[in-house]
């Protein structure tokens, strides 16, 4: 992704890993740098975030929750 984008979160989690590029995580207005080789999990309590760069990211979660 290019420029800045939003995402709502409505997942129990967000595993994300950066594969290429490089940006600014913005959760609640705290700011993070993310590069190639960047990984981090964005818990449920975590409902807006933001990605501002030029990134490719790879994210995975869970389409169900397990036991349901």
């Amino acid at each position: 992704m290019k420029g800045r984008k939003d995402f709502s979160q409505v997942l129990p989690f967000q595993l994300i890993s950066i594969t290429k590029g490089e940006g600014i995580l913005n959760v609640n207005d705290e700011l993070y740098p993310i590069h190639k080789g960047t990984h981090f999990i964005l818990p449920s309590k975590v409902k807006e975030f933001s990605i501002d760069g030029d990134v490719t990211a790879i994210v995975s979660h869970l389409s169900k929750v397990l036991g349901e």
